[in-house]
């Protein structure tokens, strides 16, 4: 009876073994399962941060392009809308203006990342306001699936100032008598700020009681001239005399040994016969007078101001030649020396006109800082100023036996008629 009363007991202690053993495998499956499971959601999620950081860096590449514009306006170096510098399947020496900015999409092939995810990319941006606002608002969105098949996607927002990349070459510009850099006026840097805003993108700059000159404010060019005072209210109601008119301004500032005469008498003013341009039937018209501080009026003592104004024919037309200034003494050692910029060769768009290298040729656009210094020592170089080595432009000396010509006595400042 005790036998096989320990015989049942083995039995049921074998069995109750395997049970614990049964029990046991499934909770090691269970925990197994589970391991697994948090395996693939850690590289999941290890994949989607992949994603989201080169999706972010997409983001940023297409708003950094379209900071790094190179025109306010078009010009024939730089490409369709949409192209860019950074997109090289639409053209890597593509520039990009500030014009040119419109809403887009594109597509990006992970083969492009640095990063090779394992993804494409949508980026999409959207670019409010209109080309005249002074900034722009910009919205890109990236997107994109991951391996999950779900929706994924970051979106970056940013406003984008339309300052003239001109303004920024400009401040290396040496102006006279340490004064400041003219202000923009969120318009392009060669119209005068004493120009008045007159609204839906004009300004207007007054030359004389009998001459005042429009600008477009994205080009600076003058696409208007009027023939008596102008201002906002006279301009809007047609009594300031306002008709379309083609011209482009050249102006700048003359330093070193000038007079504090009023009006200015060494130099005297402009003279413009070395200059041929496109509309022959309209008289070139400079003024000249002694420098002003452009914010405060306050008179520069020892500069002087120059601007003129050259008609050119509608949309195609250009001007070349020399400017001179006129009405300088030929006795003595005076020389006219010119700020001759220095370029950059990486920039196609570069062009010498804008760097006061003459004789111009063929300009198609307002030029502005085109500076020249009057020098008085008895040699025949150039002096150096604000360590920029400056150019001869007119040797007026008694050594030089065409000094007559190099330095006309008379200025040509002949009203535009």
């Amino acid at each position: 009876m005790s036998i096989q009363s320990s015989s049942i007991r083995s039995i049921r202690q074998h069995g109750f073994f395997l049970i614990e053993t049964m029990i046991s495998f499934a909770l090691m499956s269970i925990g197994l399962l589970v391991l697994a499971g948090m395996q693939i959601s850690v590289s999941r999620n290890a994949d989607v941060s992949k994603q989201r950081v080169e999706a972010m860096r997409l983001a940023q590449e297409r708003i950094e392009t379209m900071r790094s514009f190179t025109h306010i306006v078009a010009t024939g170096s730089s490409a369709g809308s949409g192209a860019t510098p950074l997109d090289p399947d639409r053209g890597g020496n593509a520039r990009l203006a500030w014009s040119e900015m419109a809403t887009g999409s594109d597509v990006r092939n992970p083969l492009e990342s640095a990063q090779f995810s394992n993804t494409s990319f949508i980026r999409s941006w959207t670019v409010s306001g209109v080309v005249t606002d002074a900034m722009r608002p910009v919205s890109v969105t990236v997107a994109w699936t991951d391996r999950a098949d779900a929706a994924q996607s970051v979106k970056l927002d940013t406003i984008i100032s339309q300052s003239d990349p001109a303004t920024v070459a400009a401040l290396g510009f040496p102006l006279p008598n340490n004064t400041n850099l003219k202000l923009p006026k969120n318009r392009v840097l060669n119209i005068p700020v004493p120009a008045i805003d007159l609204g839906g993108g004009a300004s207007a700059y007054q030359i004389n009681s009998n001459l005042a000159v429009v600008f477009n404010n994205l080009t600076g060019n003058v696409v208007q001239k009027c023939s008596s005072t102008v201002t906002a209210a006279t301009y809007a109601s047609g009594a300031a005399g306002c008709t379309t008119y083609s011209a482009y301004i050249v102006a700048g500032y003359v330093s070193g040994s000038v007079d504090n005469a009023n009006p200015p008498a060494r130099p005297s003013g402009i003279n413009t016969s070395q200059v041929s341009y496109s509309a022959p039937s309209e008289a070139i018209s400079c003024s000249y007078s002694r420098a002003k501080d452009q914010v405060s009026g306050a008179v520069i003592v020892g500069s002087h101001y120059y601007l003129c104004v050259v008609p050119v024919a509608a949309n195609t037309g250009t001007w070349s030649g020399t400017i001179l200034l006129g009405g300088m003494p030929i006795v003595g050692s005076y020389k006219v020396c010119r700020f001759e910029y220095a370029g950059d060769p990486s920039d196609t768009t570069d062009t010498k006109n804008t760097r006061n290298i003459q004789p111009y040729v063929s300009v198609n656009a307002s030029l502005d800082n085109q500076n020249y210094f009057l020098d008085s020592s008895i040699g025949a170089a150039c002096p150096v100023i604000g360590g920029l080595q400056t150019i001869l432009h007119q040797d007026c000396r008694l050594t030089n036996l065409a000094r007559a010509t190099s330095c006309p006595v008379t200025a040509d400042n002949t009203p535009v008629g």
